[in-house]
């Protein structure tokens, strides 16, 4: 198992060495009957190209360490391509040699550095020229290359902007063009972080979690080394991240995808480290697996989870940055506009929410003006998408990572329910025969569905509910109620009349230990004598803002815990309220926007 590693694995190649290429022909002249790379040699303005060609290996990935034969060879071979070559003093030959030769300079001391140079050096330049299949007619089209690039190619006149020279040379094996300069090399997203220092923190945060597997089935095989070891023609390696895999940022690689991202450069990358892990707060140890028999967790006290917190909070933080900075460009626009560059970036800009990889919603500050995550950035283009490099990290955690949710009171999300005479409280739905039309629901019930929650004699009711995935930020709690009397077959009587009832609850947020929970600012997690309006449903406010001290969401795999919201009615508060049950619409947390 390697670690570390530029770009991901890729089957963009398919062919194995010939041990019989007739790599020692000299052409003299050009001619239809030589191969590509014999016409290469027999044309002097493609000397500096075929130096390089020479010594640049054919590799899958920049960890295949198969028995390599070089491009020079691969274009001696019989087969179909298209080659576009750079003349003499067209372009830097130099950068590439000297790149080349920094290689050599490292394969004895690090091998794995050697490789990675051999392979850039391919998937820039060289396989930046080369495609399958024969292209020399037709009208204007897109090549897919070597590298997985789709370049534009006009026969005759232009590839990739630059002017062919006059006269093909139709080959054995293909076809080779001259150009006037080289085609430029079109970054991916993912190329783009790793190859640009701005961006060194950020891809070192990622490059030292990636793994390298060798894939014996997917490598083709060779002969026997002196040791009886195996020596593969083309190895293939097998690169995991599981940085990326979790943030789901895989199309960064994709040529086939179009995405827009905002990367933070270095200064920005500190900045976010320190904005997002302050959503991932994680306390020395957590009680987990609940269970509803005993209402209480199973593993609590020296049973309780404990783990590297720092460590957590440093990947969870980097893996929200992560699947907070990537949008698909057909969450934007239709598919019909999506090449049109000036209106997805408009309208990615100025819209009112984007839906990003993390499936959250990143919001507008300021709608219908630039969203401040651009940091007033103008977009660099890639080859599969739009890059923001952005120098000020402007994301507000209220506004992208931390989202509304609104929890119904069903049996299913019932952690604990005492002192009723209905197991896990009754699903009511109103309709024509059983809803008291005197008070108005206000658009806050959906579907016309409560839960109702009926006392048992004279027991204290005690509901709580799980507030799953909790992050160590600020939330508005609410709670939709209802009267009772909502219902017809819930109105009680006395003496043929009408009881009126005025109920009142507690609240109260529990952490695992069941204790009452403090805000990080103080304010206690436990509020009393709430009263339920009996003119229509109402929604209460239960905290404006209560900041959780601790994170309780994304703990190590394989663990869950929650805090709980506590509804009580205690015995004393029945008799006061005339008051025998709780009628249930929603709970609601939400970001607190300031």
């Amino acid at each position: 198992m390697v670690k570390g590693g530029l770009i991901a694995v890729a089957a963009m190649l398919s062919f194995s060495a010939c041990t019989d290429d007739h790599f020692d022909i000299q052409a003299g002249s050009v001619t239809g009957v030589n191969t590509i790379w014999q016409n290469i040699e027999a044309t002097a303005d493609l000397d500096s190209v075929a130096q390089i060609l020479r010594r640049t290996k054919v590799m899958k990935s920049e960890t295949d360490k198969g028995i390599k034969q070089t491009y020079a060879e691969f274009l001696n071979q019989p087969q179909e391509v298209t080659v576009w070559l750079p003349v003499n003093g067209s372009f830097d030959a130099k950068s590439y040699l000297d790149r080349l030769d920094q290689a050599d300079a490292l394969r004895s001391s690090d091998s794995l550095a050697a490789m990675r140079i051999d392979y850039e050096v391919g998937n820039q330049f060289v396989r930046n020229h080369i495609a399958r299949f024969n292209f020399s007619s037709g009208g204007e089209q897109q090549v897919r290359m070597l590298n997985g690039k789709l370049i534009n190619y006009v026969p005759g006149t232009s590839f990739n902007g630059v002017a062919l020279l006059p006269n093909a040379i139709p080959s054995s094996n293909g076809m080779l063009n001259l150009m006037n300069g080289q085609s430029k090399f079109a970054y991916n997203i993912y190329e783009y972080m790793a190859s640009h220092d701005e961006f060194s923190d950020l891809f070192t945060t990622l490059d030292t979690v990636s793994t390298y597997t060798f894939s014996e089935a997917w490598s083709t095989e060779g002969t026997m080394n002196n040791n009886g070891q195996m020596e593969y023609i083309d190895s293939v390696w097998i690169r995991t991240n599981v940085l990326e895999a979790n943030a789901n940022i895989s199309n960064t690689t994709n040529e086939d995808s179009l995405s827009i991202v905002v990367l933070p450069t270095n200064s920005a990358f500190a900045q976010a480290k320190d904005i997002v892990k302050s959503l991932y707060k994680y306390k020395s140890s957590y009680c987990y697996e609940w269970s509803k028999s005993t209402r209480d967790f199973t593993y609590k006290g020296s049973q309780a989870l404990k783990f590297n917190t720092d460590s957590l909070s440093s990947a969870r933080a980097t893996v929200a940055i992560l699947s907070h900075s990537l949008v698909s460009v057909s969450n934007v626009v239709n598919d019909e506009l999506r090449y049109k560059k000036d209106v997805v970036l408009d309208k990615a800009e100025k819209a009112d929410s984007l839906y990003a990889a993390s499936y959250s919603h990143i919001y507008n500050k300021t709608p219908g003006q630039k969203n401040p995550i651009f940091d007033d950035k103008t977009a660099i283009d890639a080859s599969n998408g739009y890059i923001y490099a952005v120098d000020n990290y402007n994301y507000d955690p209220a506004y992208a990572f931390i989202s509304k949710s609104t929890l119904k009171p069903s049996s299913y999300n019932i952690a604990s329910l005492t002192g009723s005479s209905s197991e896990n409280g009754d699903l009511i739905t109103l309709d024509d025969v059983n809803y008291n039309d005197t008070v108005p629901l206000n658009g806050l019930i959906e579907n016309n569905q409560y839960y109702y929650f009926p006392v048992s004699g004279n027991n204290p009711l005690n509901l709580d509910l799980p507030l799953n995935n909790v992050l160590s930020g600020k939330y508005k709690i609410s709670i939709v109620m209802l009267p009772n009397r909502v219902n017809k077959n819930n109105i009680r009587f006395s003496d043929g009349q009408e009881i009126i009832e005025s109920p009142i609850f507690d609240a109260s947020i529990l952490d695992d230990t069941g204790s009452v929970l403090q805000s990080a600012d103080g304010q206690a997690g436990k509020v009393s004598r709430i009263s339920i309006d009996q003119t229509g449903a109402t929604r209460i406010v239960l905290w404006e803002s209560f900041e959780f001290p601790y994170c309780y969401a994304s703990l190590p795999s394989g663990y869950s815990s929650f805090p709980r919201l506590r509804i009580s009615l205690p015995y004393a508060y029945q008799r006061l309220g005339n008051c025998k049950a709780l009628s249930i619409g929603s709970i609601i947390l939400e970001p607190v926007r300031e």
